[in-house]
């Protein structure tokens, strides 16, 4: 009867949602239903590793439509005709008529404002590349949790390839088995894979794309990484995929990993270069390092930097308000720069590790390897947006690799990142989702439609041709990742449409029509012979507005109990936050307005949130952000100043939810976190929530004064059953607050 039941409000949901044009909204509700009640309501995964729930286009539902598939490819293949290029993917004739150079291998040539990827012909390159194109985001862990599938194979079966180990499972394989009815060989897919991507326009494959012959076959491009991890290259504890660059045990390991790898590809052509690492968070170094003790070169490094700038203990206590005895005790002691002092001391001390990477990185490379470029580490956005590691980056790499997602690359920021480096950008990661017309329901930038993915494909991508540094830009990925999530992360993996094709082997031929378009036409994009695409249809795609906000924060006109009731509030009308400045995710219709007052103690705010699925959120801490609730910016210290975060700037997370018995708050970049009062109730009109919250001045790290004015932006989350995020929306800023004050609107504090 509960099977009955719940598979029966299922359709009427989906009934009604196709109706009110709220497709997408309950066709995530609906799998996540599946996923979190696969005990009540039966597997949330088919044989063919879909959805049980989800209803989309190009679901298959017998392996005759596989069968058919087979059939039909050859014809939808040979129907795609990408235009003439040169063996590795160059536009013909262009060494001439440019002026480029042949020297046997990818390299970079910049003529007055413009850069060039040059090719081992001599021939313009511009990477349209699969960051990914072979498998692994497909595979699912499946270990304790059998009754989410509603079939698995024994793992001594003819399926016996679909699995890696005995406790993750790749559906995409198994489907590939029961199409070509033979087992999977890496190889074959590699070398089928490979002439597909060409046949979409295609040139390159990223460092997850996996090798094989077929990269020779095919005279396939590829980006590769360097062995830089693992074997004797123990990361840091506290920053991700970050080593100690001072540890000489750790630069003998480097200096014998690339010398037994390196040559063997020293001489290839079809390598455009290596990347060093993916998305570390060397934003942490300053944070992490002084807390280390002094088993870590590192730590007793800034010791004795600390020792050579400041001569004497008294000298050093003075400057970081501490009282430490002697600098010998300072290796093993936690050291919080609180002080501006302190805080310029860690900064230099950041820049000198960051030099000492970065140059061991390029010195030991180009021992072993004098042909091939560096292309860096495939930043993230609140990686790469530092004047400090992109100066010094910039001396040692041939080009900046940055894994930018966004909806709409802001060239603004791109022109900051490339004057602050110098060098020209890859565009290394991103990608756009389509969750009803994939069965998926997590990632970022949702579409409507799959089209709509290829629209959005081609204005990322031409945007970008079209300014002067950018060489390329690389999707991610080839293949979804699973339904039930990838299997790095167990049961918490990604489970996004991040694909070219899905878990059925079926293209995406609405999405990919488009992407041909940009793909066959890109050189008259990069030349300035034809205008970027523009993806005018969806508002989250044009220029951000210009200008900045202010809000006026008046002093409370009496005391302010935190009671959901505006009590104490002066009568300034409420400044409203339009869900049309939609950040991350998609339009979910919502909005929300604001008021702000403050007494001697605390900043108030009392923000209204119209929301269909109010109050959802299950996270404390610092993931509060991954549910329905607020992200508070404040910065008081440098108010001109524009880029990444500065010290004393603040991210104060609330959450529209109680969870464990009571409301919470996080103070990113704060030592104070369990003072600020809270309270999130429902609106009286059951479509949304409010949220009132008493801020201490002293968690903000300042006390304000009438008409100072401040950095302030504030962002609305909204989650569905409060797990994740689905979409963000914000007041001035856009998907860069946590990271990048530039955006911030400002509020001026008032009588």
């Amino acid at each position: 009867m509960g099977i009955f039941c719940k598979t029966w409000w299922i359709h009427v949901v989906i009934w009604i949602s196709m109706k009110t044009q709220n497709f997408c909204r309950y066709a995530a509700i609906l799998a996540w239903f599946a996923l979190g009640t696969a005990a009540i309501a039966g597997p949330a995964v088919d044989k063919y590793g879909q959805s049980t729930s989800a209803i989309y286009p190009v679901k298959i539902h017998s392996d005759a439509e596989l069968a058919k598939d087979v059939a039909s490819e050859p014809a939808y293949y040979a129907g795609l005709k990408p235009p003439k290029r040169d063996s590795y993917g160059g536009m013909l004739g262009s060494k001439a008529t440019l002026g480029l150079k042949a020297t046997g291998y990818f390299h970079v040539e910049k003529h007055a404002k413009n850069w060039r990827l040059v090719d081992p012909a001599g021939n313009l390159y511009y990477v349209l590349g699969v960051a990914a194109n072979g498998l692994g985001m497909d595979y699912t862990y499946v270990t304790g949790r059998k009754d989410l599938f509603e079939w698995l194979p024994p793992v001594d079966s003819e399926f016996k390839s679909a699995y890696y180990g005995p406790d993750n499972y790749s559906f995409y394989v198994s489907n590939l088995i029961r199409k070509y009815k033979k087992p999977y060989v890496e190889n074959e897919f590699l070398d089928r894979t490979l002439q597909h991507e060409q046949k979409w326009g295609f040139n390159t494959g990223g460092p997850m794309a996996g090798w094989s012959p077929a990269y020779i076959k095919r005279h396939f491009v590829s980006v590769s990484s360097l062995p830089a991890e693992g074997d004797g290259v123990p990361l840091l504890p506290g920053i991700s995929r970050t080593f100690d660059p001072f540890d000489a045990k750790i630069r003998s390991a480097i200096d014998r990993k690339f010398a037994a790898e390196l040559p063997k590809a020293a001489n290839d052509p079809l390598v455009l270069g290596y990347v060093s690492t993916n998305e570390p968070l060397y934003e942490d170094i300053p944070r992490v390092v002084p807390t280390l003790n002094g088993t870590y070169t590192c730590k007793r490094r800034l010791v004795a930097s600390l020792m050579a700038h400041y001569k004497t203990i008294d000298a050093f206590n003075a400057a970081w308000g501490l009282h430490a005895i002697a600098f010998d005790g300072l290796s093993n002691a936690k050291l919080i720069p609180t002080t501006p002092a302190a805080q310029r001391d860690i900064q230099e001390f950041t820049g000198l590790f960051l030099e000492t990477y970065f140059k061991l990185m390029a010195d030991t490379f180009h021992k072993y390897d004098k042909h091939h470029m560096l292309l860096g580490c495939r930043l993230q956005s609140g990686t790469i947006n530092s004047k400090q590691l992109c100066g010094i980056a910039g001396k040692y790499l041939d080009i900046m690799t940055f894994n930018y997602y966004t909806y709409a690359p802001d060239a603004d920021f791109l022109n900051r990142i490339y004057k602050w480096t110098g060098r020209p950008l890859l565009l290394s990661e991103y990608y756009y989702v389509s969750t009803a017309e994939s069965g998926l329901t997590s990632g970022n930038n949702d579409m409507k439609t799959e089209a709509l993915r290829g629209k959005a494909y081609r204005h990322y991508v031409e945007q970008s041709a079209a300014l002067p540094y950018v060489l390329g830009a690389q999707w991610f990925a080839l293949v979804d990742e699973a339904a039930t999530g990838w299997m790095w992360d167990h049961e918490n993996g990604e489970h996004a449409n991040t694909g070219l094709i899905n878990v059925t082997d079926r293209p995406y031929k609405d999405m990919l029509a488009h992407m041909m378009r940009t793909n066959y036409g890109i050189y008259d994009v990069v030349l300035g012979k034809r205008k970027p695409y523009a993806f005018t249809e969806d508002p989250r795609f044009a220029p951000r507005p210009s200008g900045i906000k202010t809000l006026p924060i008046a002093r409370a006109t009496g005391p302010v109990p935190i009671d959901g009731t505006g009590v104490g509030f002066p009568g300034l009308p409420a400044e409203p936050i339009t869900g049309k400045r939609t950040a991350v995710g998609r339009n979910t219709g919502g909005g929300a307005s604001m008021k702000a007052c403050w007494d001697n103690k605390n900043l108030y705010l009392l923000v209204s949130v119209s929301d269909t699925t109010p109050m959802m959120n299950l996270n404390t801490g610092d993931t509060i952000w991954q549910g329905d609730g607020l992200e508070v910016f404040i910065g008081y210290d440098t108010v001109d100043q524009d880029g990444t975060l500065v010290p004393t700037d603040k991210q104060v997370l609330l959450s529209g939810a109680k969870v464990d018995g009571g409301f919470h708050a996080y103070v990113n970049h704060g030592t104070i976190q369990d003072t600020i009062k809270l309270i999130s109730v429902p609106n009286v009109n059951g479509a949304g929530y409010l949220i009132e919250a008493a801020i201490p001045f002293a968690a903000l790290g300042f006390t304000p004064s009438v008409n100072q004015q401040i950095r302030f932006d504030i962002a609305v989350d909204d989650s569905i059953l409060g797990k994740e995020r689905v979409s963000q929306y914000v007041w001035n800023g856009d998907e860069r607050d946590s990271g990048d004050r530039t955006h911030w609107g400002r509020a001026k504090f008032i009588r």
